[in-house]
């Protein structure tokens, strides 16, 4: 066994004081079987027990190596031996693409899903000191501004969950050392080390950068200057969306164009970034070359009226840059039950349906418009109504309820009408 350079009862008192800004209410932890989330869920499965807090534990089949399901079996076994209640979902839909990119974006909806089924306050996730490094150098190649360079985030929201991330002060090989120290193994993910995966070239160069003077703990305080910055940033943008951006009740925004035209590119960028984000429900911000030109066409008066990015609709109508989620990004819901679902990851639908067969929600669009009439008397921009949520029976639109059009259905954005305000805190 290695020399351990803190001592357990130091790990657990570090980790109980970042685990004060903890959220309230039951926790989820979500749980690989690797050193990382292994350390996390003993050192919050001891926290718990003196704070009287509620745990489950997920883990995630991916099903790319032979070993999962038997990692996932081992978790389970970990859990039960702490009275933690514990799940397996496997990863069933695998798209061909990028496969690092397709997975994290699977691993969100699955997290996101279990956390709404379980009633959770927050997710932990096993983010290491290593991890925030390897995250700080893979966006400076990628030529990332101030929010890349300020490090992965202890505490935010995507999908609309609340992330907690209570290992960033701690690196894998403390961790590591914790779990020999309490007598537990974990799983060695051989793709940690494969080159084919940029985390791992970083990973593998950064002893060479050490022997430069470009320390883990020197990265670490530029990462932390950044963190600075963009808290200013995060606040400026703020206050001055208060002056230009309004949340309309069909589900998008308005940024009125006189006081957007005043204020500094930075923050224009930023609530463009931050509204696009939140009209689509991605959780990655677009990229800044997009948004570059997205900002030149609005200021040289140029918006294309078919301007789309990021599944949103860009324009520009009576002085006001209109963000419309696009229809065409949009699916339809096939309804099998007559209960409470959420629908584009933003809006809470209530179905009030005597029997559900044979209904379906989605964006109304031009089949849904036939059936409204004259849509202009309702004041909402046409491709607002067009993506905005209907019910249909038998591809028949019966209810439009954000113009209180039929019945059977009511929708209401998630967080009501200080939805964006109130993103623009986390995004």
């Amino acid at each position: 066994m290695r020399a351990i350079d803190i001592s357990v009862q130091d790990i657990n008192e570090i980790f109980a004081q970042f685990m004060e800004k903890a959220p309230c209410g039951k926790l989820g932890i979500a749980v690989s079987g690797g050193s990382d989330s292994l350390a996390l869920m003993y050192l919050t499965a001891a926290w718990a027990k003196k704070a009287s807090r509620s745990l489950v534990v997920l883990s995630i089949d991916h099903g790319l190596r032979k070993e999962s399901k038997s990692e996932c079996k081992l978790v389970e076994e970990r859990a039960k031996a702490l009275n933690i209640p514990h799940r397996t979902v496997e990863w069933s839909d695998k798209p061909r693409g990028n496969l690092q990119k397709v997975a994290r974006e699977a691993r969100h909806k699955i997290i996101k899903d279990w956390a709404i089924s379980q009633k959770l306050s927050g997710v932990l996730l096993g983010h290491t000191l290593d991890d925030n490094v390897e995250t700080f150098i893979l966006r400076l190649i990628r030529g990332s501004g101030v929010d890349g360079l300020a490090g992965i985030s202890p505490d935010r929201f995507i999908n609309g969950v609340r992330i907690f991330r209570p290992l960033l002060n701690f690196s894998r090989n403390t961790l590591q050392q914790y779990l020999e120290t309490k007598g537990y193994t974990w799983v060695d993910d051989p793709s940690n080390r494969d080159r084919r995966f940029d985390r791992v070239k970083v990973r593998q160069i950064l002893s060479e950068l050490q022997g430069l003077g470009l320390s883990k703990k020197r990265l670490l305080t530029t990462a932390n200057h950044m963190r600075r910055a963009q808290d200013f940033l995060t606040r400026e943008t703020f206050r001055m969306s208060e002056r230009c951006v309004r949340q309309e009740v069909w589900g998008g925004l308005s940024i009125s164009l006189e006081p957007f035209l005043e204020i500094s590119k930075e923050i224009q960028l930023r609530i463009l970034s931050a509204g696009l984000m939140w009209v689509s429900g991605k959780v990655y911000k677009p990229r800044y070359d997009s948004m570059d030109r997205l900002l030149a066409s609005i200021l040289d008066r140029k918006i294309n009226s078919s301007r789309s990015l990021m599944g949103v609709l860009v324009r520009e109508e009576r002085h006001k840059i209109l963000l419309i989620r696009d229809f065409s990004a949009l699916s339809d819901v096939r309804l099998h039950t007559n209960s409470e679902i959420q629908w584009d990851g933003r809006w809470q639908i209530t179905l009030n349906l005597h029997n559900p067969s044979g209904y379906n929600i989605g964006p109304i669009a031009k089949k849904g418009l036939m059936s409204i009439g004259k849509y202009g008397n309702y004041k909402i921009p046409k491709f607002a109504l067009m993506s905005s949520v209907g019910l249909f029976k038998d591809d028949n639109l019966v209810c439009a309820p954000i113009i209180s059009f039929g019945v059977g259905m009511n929708a209401e954005i998630i967080g009501g009408d200080q939805a964006f305000k109130n993103y623009l805190h986390v995004y």
